[in-house]
This record gives C-alpha cells, structure tokens and sequence, in this order.
C-alpha cells in the first residue's frame, strides 16, 4: 500500500511538474541565487585565469542541475500535499457541518460513520504522504552534498591555475621594468647629449 502511494504521489508531482507552472518557492530561488552567484564568481575567475575544469566540470554541472530539478519537484511535491491537505479538511468540515441538517435520524447516524471513516482513511492518507515527504529530503541532502564536493573539486582546479597566471604577471612586470631600465637610459642619454 506504501509503495502504491508513493507512486501515486510521484505521478502526481511528475503531472503537477509538466502541466502547471511550480510555484514560487523561496527555498527554491534561495538555491538558484546562491548557484548564480557561485557561476558568476567562477566565470569571472575564469576570464583572469584561464583553466579546464574538465570531467569534473562536466560532472558538477550534471549534478547541479540534477539537485536543482530534484530541489523544484520536490517544493512542488510538498505543495501538492499541503493542497491536498487543505482541501479535504475543507471537504470534511462542511460535510461535518451539514449532518446536522438531517431530518432523518438513520441517515445522519450513517452519514456521520461514513464521515469518521473519511476522516481515518484521510488522517492515514497524509501520514503515508508525509512519511514519502520526510524521504526525500536526505536524497536533496545528499545530493546538495555531492555537489557542494564537485564545487569546491572544480575550485581547487581552477586556483591551481593561478601560479601559472602569476608566472605570466611576473613575466610581463620583468618586461616592462626592463623597457623601462631602457627608456631611463635613452633618457639619461639624451640629457647628456644636451649638455654638450
């Protein structure tokens, strides 16, 4: 029956994912803002040194859009049961205000059994979806974790390129400190040749 449920569950996250748009989650754009502003920071780093993030790049984008997909159906899921949530203790409070106007005794009795089991079969329901709901958060967890280590992987390869960049630098001051030994030099030159 679990299982069954879960599926169930999953359709319905899967459906709500592809025909209606997901709602606004601040958990959501929370995770979008902090990856935009870490690939903003990485390219940035790129354009002053220039390095292959190779495999691990190629694996860090995977599972970064991975975690994001997961982290967007996820939200729509725990939306999805608060609705459903909400929506039958709507449904069960009117049909518990409305017995009370049964003129006829025996129907009101079995209207109010059939409200009690509703009611159980419901409250059961939602501990069965919560229950599916607690187990997805440890596969984001883990996965926020994987690519949280592919991340900081790809800096440690991209800072390795910084010695090579400061070879560069050193390289180019070199450069200019000897045009500029030169041009003291024709300076001196020249200075010399006005005062004869």
């Amino acid at each position: 029956m679990k299982h069954l449920l879960v599926c169930t569950l999953a359709v319905f996250v899967l459906s709500a994912c592809q025909h209606a748009p997901p709602p606004t989650v601040q958990t959501s754009s929370k995770v979008g803002s902090i990856q935009k502003q870490y690939d903003g920071a990485l390219d940035a780093f790129r354009k002053v040194v220039a390095f292959d993030g190779g495999d691990i790049e190629k694996r860090y984008r995977a599972a970064k859009q991975s975690y994001e997909r997961g982290a967007i159906k996820a939200e729509s899921a725990n939306h999805l049961i608060r609705r459903i949530d909400d929506s039958a203790k709507q449904v069960l409070a009117e049909w518990e205000s409305e017995i009370k106007d049964y003129s006829d005794r025996a129907r009101q009795q079995d209207s109010r059994a059939r409200l009690d089991a509703a009611r159980a079969h419901h409250e059961k329901t939602m501990s069965e979806l919560r229950e599916a709901q607690s187990a997805m958060q440890p596969v984001l967890t883990q996965m926020r974790d994987l690519v949280l280590y592919l991340r900081h992987r790809l800096n440690e390869i991209a800072l390795r390129g910084v010695p090579a960049r400061a070879n560069e630098v050193e390289s180019d001051v070199a450069e200019y400190l000897e045009s500029i030994d030169k041009a003291i030099e024709r300076a001196d030159s020249f200075l010399e040749n006005l005062d004869q």
